[in-house]
């Protein structure tokens, strides 16, 4: 009952806009997209391609000293 009376009230226009303009939304969207925008930098400063460049040519590397024994 709660739930259906939450949905509807969240499938009106009217409240979407106001919440969409209301001073706490827009902080918690800005905090959101700062965090993705920190964490996309972070990623990007990994460089995990070449990671799996080395640990690929090493497992490559192993598993041909085991065929050879």
């Amino acid at each position: 009952m709660p739930f259906r009376l939450f949905r509807t009230f969240l499938n009106n226009e009217k409240t979407i806009q106001q919440l969409s303009e209301s001073v706490p939304v827009r902080l918690a969207a800005k905090a959101i997209v700062r965090g993705m925008k920190q964490i996309e930098s972070k990623v990007d400063k990994l460089d995990v391609g070449k990671k799996i460049d080395k640990f690929k040519a090493i497992y490559e590397e192993e598993y041909q000293k085991a065929i050879k024994k």
